[in-house]
């Protein structure tokens, strides 16, 4: 999807990790999770993919992320705020069975996914991530729900939310994902994409007034440009900018991110903006004409050398904006999206 836009000037932001919010680590009702694991995205005009066996795949499922259930380090025995937060989860899948009557045991799967950080060996963080993932679904059982409705993955530090560059953010990757996956009698052989992308700009010289899309035209220096991306399938996300002057900036995972090595990994019907949902946080407009280019790329699997990306970037330009990229430093099924911002 290739969106061109006429503004006066370039811009580029380094992201950080977020710091964790108390919010994010209190314990969650049976309720709200209920309405994530169940929240329906066809409303708004998402298919749903579905798998061999019948059923919607996990990437296109809904889901919630809980990294309120820790572990000791290195260890997968449940903590006694995990247990609390466990019950909750518990409730909700009980209710959610229930409203589906006798057909529930075979309408319903739900996968648990393990996650940690970076720190230590790849191969032992997928091992103990599929124990704590073993644990949770041991305890879930312990609490009246067939065993049968589940299946464990651990992921390991395959799918950061976060780059691992603080405690904070450490911590938040090192959690435990749960994925309703409904069967489908009908779903819709069309891909919508990964992402769904739209440019935002905020004209200070126009006492601040919000644009949108097409109706951005010519902004000054001052001005700030957001992008507003929606999740279509659970993806692994990279972003770049490409500058006029030919250099490639990392946005996603942010340039001083050491690792970075499988993008970010977001859930379907997240909506992500960069740089930042606060009103005062935007992509700073600097005077400075030419023509500098976002590029989104997003695939189910780990792109497998990413730091050959800037360089095939830079190669094909906005060429391959639409396209599917298939080749041994991508993988395979990697879909770009390019933003492009030509400044006079």
């Amino acid at each position: 999807m290739l969106m061109m836009f006429r503004i006066t000037c370039v811009f580029f932001i380094t992201l950080g990790a977020p710091l964790l919010s108390a919010a994010e680590t209190a314990i969650l009702s049976s309720q709200d999770i209920a309405a994530a694991l169940t929240n329906d995205m066809t409303p708004l005009g998402v298919s749903v993919n579905i798998d061999s066996q019948g059923f919607s795949t996990p990437e296109c499922s809904g889901h919630i992320s809980l990294p309120g259930i820790q572990f000791d380090l290195g260890k997968a025995e449940l903590l006694p705020d995990s247990k609390l937060q466990l019950e909750e989860v518990a409730a909700a899948l009980h209710s959610i069975l229930a409203s589906a009557g006798p057909a529930a045991a075979s309408s319903f799967k739900i996968a648990i996914g393990g996650h940690t950080c970076s720190v230590g060996k790849a191969e032992d963080n997928r091992l103990l991530s599929e124990n704590r993932a073993n644990a949770v679904r041991n305890y879930l059982v312990s609490k009246g729900l067939p065993v049968e409705l589940f299946e464990v993955t651990g992921w390991g530090e395959e799918r950061p939310r976060m780059p691992n560059e603080t405690e904070a953010a450490q911590r938040y990757n090192r959690r435990i994902d749960f994925v309703l996956q409904k069967r489908i009698e009908q779903a819709s052989l069309a891909h919508n994409g990964y992402l769904r992308v739209r440019l935002e700009a905020r004209a200070e010289s126009q006492g601040g007034k919000i644009l949108q899309n097409q109706e951005i035209g010519s902004l000054k220096a001052g001005d700030g440009v957001k992008v507003r991306i929606r999740v279509l399938e659970g993806c692994h996300v990279y972003g770049l900018c490409l500058t006029s002057e030919g250099q490639a900036k990392w946005l996603i995972p942010s340039e001083t991110t050491s690792g970075g090595t499988f993008g970010l990994w977001w859930y379907r019907g997240e909506e992500h903006i960069l740089p930042g949902a606060e009103d005062s946080v935007w992509y700073k407009i600097e005077g400075r004409p030419g023509t500098d280019t976002i590029v989104l790329l997003a695939s189910h699997t780990p792109v497998p050398k990413p730091g050959n990306l800037p360089a095939l970037l830079k190669k094909h330009g906005t060429g391959l904006s639409g396209q599917i990229l298939q080749n041994e430093d991508c993988g395979e099924n990697i879909e770009v999206t390019c933003i492009c911002i030509v400044h006079e």
